[in-house]
């Protein structure tokens, strides 16, 4: 991330992310939205550092319109839908699948 800052930001404002305690000062740490209790790293880096990130939803058309009640952009995908971070990164939304 070139704005760790912003990165922040739209996680946690847009897709529902929550502050968590990193391990070290300085570090930033979200957990991800529900109960799964995974946390993701927002660290600084060089230009052109970019991923994807693939979260799985029990529902495409609902994630659909809460993204665009957000004010994100989703673009239709084979496997789901797509939004873009501040940062240039894609986060893919892919069906869950029944176990």
């Amino acid at each position: 991330m070139q704005d760790p800052g912003a990165a922040t930001t739209f996680y946690c404002e847009k897709l529902g992310f929550a502050a968590a305690q990193g391990w070290e000062a300085g570090e930033t740490w979200l957990s991800l939205p529900g109960k799964a209790g995974q946390l993701v790293e927002i660290e600084q880096k060089g230009s052109g550092a970019v991923f994807q990130l693939y979260l799985s939803v029990p529902n495409l058309v609902r994630t659909g319109k809460r993204l665009k009640a957000l004010g994100l952009t989703a673009v239709r995908q084979k496997s789901g839908l797509s939004v873009i971070d501040p940062g240039g990164n894609r986060i893919v939304f892919v069906k869950t699948k029944p176990v």
